[in-house]
């Protein structure tokens, strides 16, 4: 059985909500607005784990390439392992920077924070409550992404606000700043439906919330 794993490389439009004029069938990223941050789009290209990457030709991580439309795309600033929800592999987990599970909901414990006890490498976990919304855990914090329309919680959702908030916390902005943001994910040509709200609260566990740097070795073994 293939792995779900993926390696996912990220960059950000600073101007706004530009990618959305050249989104093509493969275009994965992440809008995020609202609270008190800028407007900015995260454009996401993941691959399988140990294939090509695939919508860019002659990329090279922090070089410039040039989509399939023809359009430059800015330079890699974030590149990162992800085991997917269907991923149990231990070899696996052990090496990704951000792991998506599916979760219940009411829980007494801390589900996704014994993730980042185990797996001192991991930076973000991101639990799929598959109606509520999706729990996030960071180092030091927790956060809760509130569907703002309704509507069905996906795997796929969850895949994108986590590789977004990845490029967001190891570009060196707390998670708090996201507090009251609101994060929509948007996948090729089909319709931009609404987002969800972010709210952040701080972790019992213990650790300053910095983030974890990527390890070389993690990097490698991805490629």
């Amino acid at each position: 059985m293939a792995a779900d794993a993926s390696l996912v490389r990220a960059w950000e439009d600073p101007g706004g909500y530009d990618g959305l004029a050249w989104r093509d069938r493969e275009m994965e990223g992440v809008l995020i607005g609202g609270g008190r941050v800028t407007p900015t789009f995260v454009s996401l290209r993941r691959s399988a784990a140990g294939d090509p990457p695939r919508g860019d030709r002659h990329h090279v991580p922090g070089a410039s390439a040039v989509n399939r439309t023809g359009r430059d795309v800015p330079p890699t600033v974030d590149e990162h392992l992800v085991a997917g929800p269907g991923e149990n592999s231990w070899p696996w987990l052990s090496c990704a920077d951000v792991i998506v599970r599916r979760i219940d909901e009411p829980t007494p414990d801390d589900p996704l924070g014994s993730y980042l006890a185990r797996l001192p490498g991991c930076l973000v976990v991101v639990g799929n409550t598959q109606g509520r919304g999706f729990l996030v855990a960071v180092r030091g914090r927790r956060a809760r992404l509130t569907p703002m329309g309704g509507g069905a919680c996906t795997d796929e959702q969850a895949l994108s606000y986590a590789s977004a908030l990845h490029l967001w916390i190891v570009s060196g902005r707390p998670l708090d700043a996201l507090s009251m943001a609101r994060l929509t994910a948007v996948r090729g040509r089909a319709t931009v439906r609404p987002g969800v709200l972010v709210t952040v609260r701080e972790s019992q566990e213990a650790g300053d919330g910095r983030p974890v740097p990527e390890r070389e070795a993690v990097r490698r073994a991805a490629r």
